[in-house]
């Protein structure tokens, strides 16, 4: 992972093995650790292998391991000799302690996530039209994901045509598992997707119609598990927006009953949705008023052609 600028110089580190050591210490083998990190800046770049581990630091690179990589910045100035790369590994340790603090440790993640994926998308947008860097990307996230979960992000965005990048597969498995992605840009299409068009309805009552990209899908085919919520504030939004408009204010209270009741509002909300597209001058009222709704439609958009797939 690569990635520099002119206010910061980024390191991603990693855990390339742990191993045994030939000593005993409190009646085990020690353990120390072989780290590196890769950095855009060729004077940044570095491989060492720690001293004995005790305990904490044995959990917290085995943590790291699990994860993937950390990205840390460097302080301007930081030449000058290698005290540098010790200050690196202390931040990166110290990133996966409070990362981790509290959990059970690195979430497993097997499948394809569609509004984790979105939000990836919209960091990747704002670096539009410049094509941002796989370490830069994740050290833009407030709660860094790991790399199996954002690689399964992107490799889920570069197949939908929402986004472009330089890919690194693995072949040993058969599986063509993205182990890396350069250059990641946004595409038209992808831009698409976070202004998306107005939801149209079908004059059948079970389905609805999508402008493109996402094209044509069945309500029914929807997985009504899937996790998709309104707060409060949105309904409430969503009241507002329904006034005066009789069809709209029964489907809105729809959508609240669903809520109240802890039951799918995701096909209410997307009949809400084409219904709006459908009031002349309404659908764009949303788009420039109401922000948060017009995200909503977005993710219900993406949900939906997900789970039609």
């Amino acid at each position: 992972m690569v990635a520099n600028s002119k206010s910061q110089t980024l390191v991603a580190i990693s855990v390339e093995s742990i191993q045994r050591e030939p000593y005993v210490v409190n009646g085990r083998h020690a353990q120390s650790a072989d780290i590196e990190g890769k950095s855009s800046d060729p004077n940044s770049h570095f491989s060492i292998r720690t001293g004995l581990l005790n305990d904490e630091q044995l959990c917290r690179w085995e943590l790291l391991k699990r994860h993937g990589s950390t990205v840390v910045e460097l302080p301007d100035g930081y030449r000058g000799d290698n005290k540098w790369i010790d200050l690196a590994i202390q931040k990166a340790m110290d990133r996966i302690a409070k990362l981790y603090e509290g959990t059970e440790g690195v979430e497993r993640v097997e499948s394809y996530d569609p509004e984790f994926a979105r939000g990836v998308l919209a960091k990747v947008n704002e670096h539009f039209p410049t094509p941002i860097q796989l370490d830069k990307l994740k050290h833009s996230f407030d709660s860094e994901p790991s790399d199996e979960k954002l690689l399964i992000a992107l490799d889920g965005l570069q197949c939908d045509g929402f986004i472009e990048g330089t890919p690194l597969r693995e072949h040993t498995s058969g599986k063509r598992k993205l182990m890396m992605m350069a250059n990641i840009k946004m595409t038209a299409k992808g831009r698409q997707q976070l202004s998306p068009a107005p939801l149209q309805p079908d004059r059948g009552v079970t389905n609805f119609t999508f402008n493109a990209p996402v094209g044509k899908v069945y309500s029914n085919s929807v997985d009504q598990s899937t996790n998709f919520t309104i707060t409060l504030p949105n309904l409430q939004d969503i009241v507002s927006i329904s006034e005066g408009h009789p069809e709209l204010q029964a489907v809105a209270l729809e959508i609240r009953n669903a809520q109240q009741q802890g039951t799918s509002v995701l096909e209410k909300f997307l009949k809400w949705a084409g219904l709006v597209s459908s009031i002349e001058g309404l659908a764009e009222k949303v788009y420039q008023h109401y922000p948060q709704i017009a995200a909503l439609i977005g993710r219900a958009a993406m949900l939906v052609q997900h789970f039609s797939k």
